[in-house]
């Protein structure tokens, strides 16, 4: 069964929540803030769901340092603030969450992300992120990019060899209604100009469907 982290300062929310995951079969812990993200009772969740709060970005950072590679961080927000995203995609959120969310939509996001588990691919050990500081390293090379960019070449980098559907990088990249896949392209055009440097290709586009992450292999 794939674990599911629930971190939530709100013990009403958490039952609630809880007990519908676990009817669905998740195994779920909770943590209250960033000193209990490391510790052995959450080692190694499939999902992260964030409750978002005043300490959602030190939240955030607990989890890059903790070193845990969910499949999924799900941050739960009140607000359709692009200030908002822009913060939180950077920070290490694969997708934005507004409340009130209907449980359908938030369990068909938690059984992709867990049943993506056994087919994960791992990129190059030479092609970093730093969700922190906003940048891309290939070999001895960094490059910064946009919130935006880095939200799109994070959300390829955590699914590494695999399709991203421009749908699924449209939920990635923004939270407001109305946008179509045509953002998708236009800055996926800008992130291979910004990544040009490399002189290497990393995006691969799947026509008719969306795009994949590549790298050449380690030597």
């Amino acid at each position: 069964m794939a674990r599911v982290l629930v971190i939530t300062d709100d013990p009403d929310f958490f039952s609630l929540l809880g007990y519908v995951l676990q009817a669905e079969g998740f195994l779920v812990s909770r943590a209250i803030g960033p000193g209990d993200i490391g510790i052995d009772e959450h080692v190694d969740p499939a999902v992260i769901i964030l409750d978002t709060s005043e300490n959602t970005l030190e939240i955030c950072r607990s989890i890059v340092s903790s070193n845990k590679q969910p499949a999924a961080t799900i941050a739960l927000i009140r607000s359709t603030s692009c200030e908002l995203v822009a913060r939180l995609l950077p920070a290490g959120v694969t997708i934005c969450v507004i409340r009130p969310f209907g449980l359908p939509r938030l369990l068909d996001i938690l059984r992709r992300a867990a049943g993506s588990l056994g087919e994960r691919q791992h990129p190059p050990s030479r092609l970093r992120l730093d969700r922190l500081e906003r940048t891309v390293t290939w070999k001895d090379r960094t490059i910064r990019l946009s919130p935006i960019e880095f939200g799109l070449f994070a959300d390829l980098h955590r699914h590494y060899g695999r399709v991203r559907l421009r749908t699924d990088l449209l939920a990635a990249g923004w939270s407001q209604p109305g946008l179509t896949v045509r953002c998708v392209d236009v800055h996926v055009c800008r992130l291979r100009r910004a990544l040009a440097p490399f002189g290497e290709t990393f995006i691969e586009t799947i026509r008719s469907s969306g795009y994949k992450l590549v790298a050449p292999p380690d030597n």
